[in-house]
């Protein structure tokens, strides 16, 4: 019985750490700052090597998928919005309060870019990282829509952030 019982605790031991070994190798971008619930700096965030940057579903952030060059083309107005549910609008970027407004400037003969940076859920606290970041990417103007819908699902994402932050067998 106890022979058993080692043979079967070693298995059991042995598939943990290998399943932790593929997740680590194979699932590491999906898994980045996951534990953060949006309070992550750079999550969301992919910065190319060719200039480029990409805005993913990762880490808390659950962008429209967008990509856009990380400096500004001259003549070129970046119009960045960023917010909850409003602005995000219903889930196609092409009716979202960015492209819109991008669409607008355009018909004046302004060219233009508009970035969808808004999350459904974000409250004021997660804007405010957002914002910080976006502002490494040359914005000619933000538009920034807050509101206190949100305000309790941030404190709550805040709290469970800071709950994940430490080591607790129960995490």
């Amino acid at each position: 019985m106890t022979r058993w019982c080692t043979a079967s605790f070693l298995l059991a031991v042995a598939l943990l750490a290998v399943s932790e070994l593929v997740a680590r190798i194979c699932f590491t971008q999906s898994l980045t700052g996951r534990f953060e619930y949006g309070y992550h700096p750079t999550a969301g965030f992919r910065e190319n090597g060719d200039g480029t940057v990409n805005l993913l579903r990762v880490g808390g952030r659950k962008f429209m998928p967008q990509t856009f060059r990380r400096q500004r083309p001259p003549g070129l107005c970046r119009v960045m919005v960023i917010g909850n549910s409003v602005p995000y609008g219903p889930g196609r970027l092409e009716d979202s309060c960015a492209c819109l407004v991008a669409d607008q400037l355009r018909a004046r003969g302004v060219p233009s870019e508009g970035l969808n940076l808004a999350i459904v859920g974000h409250g004021a606290r997660r804007n405010q990282i957002v914002l910080r970041q976006a502002l490494h990417y040359e914005p000619s103007f933000v538009v920034l829509q807050v509101d206190p819908s949100t305000q309790f699902s941030d404190e709550i994402d805040f709290q469970r952030r800071e709950e994940f932050r430490g080591w607790h067998p129960k995490h």
